[in-house]
């Protein structure tokens, strides 16, 4: 029976409310799944990404000292030697934090290496 203009009409169809809930759980669900992978990715592949972006900001600090362009050279390559190192595991973190103490002490007992 169809409503006339005095009375409420039968709605067969879902709530406004209901609808809302359900896009909003289909949205949060979604929104959850992008997190979950997100944070899978990163927890795979973070030594990748920390050994990436650590040799770029020394290969352009390197870059900035205006050093000798055969010395520069081989700093890259030992950079990205030590990077692919780290990347497959071969050094640990603490190996890293010693590699880098050893060089910064050789910095300021000997300032910068030139070759001869």
């Amino acid at each position: 029976m169809q409503g006339n203009a005095t009375g409420p009409s039968e709605s067969t169809g879902t709530s406004g409310c209901r609808v809302v809930v359900i896009g909003c759980g289909c949205l949060t669900s979604v929104c959850l799944l992008i997190v979950v992978v997100a944070a899978a990715w990163i927890y795979n592949n973070w030594r990748s990404c920390a050994a990436d972006l650590t040799t770029a900001a020394i290969k352009k600090g390197i870059q900035e000292l205006r050093l000798p362009e055969d010395q520069t050279q081989r700093i890259n390559r030992r950079l990205d030697t030590i990077s692919e190192q780290y990347k497959a595991g071969a050094i640990s973190d603490e190996q890293v934090v010693q590699i880098k103490g050893i060089q910064i002490a050789a910095m300021i007992n000997h300032g910068p290496v030139h070759s001869s």
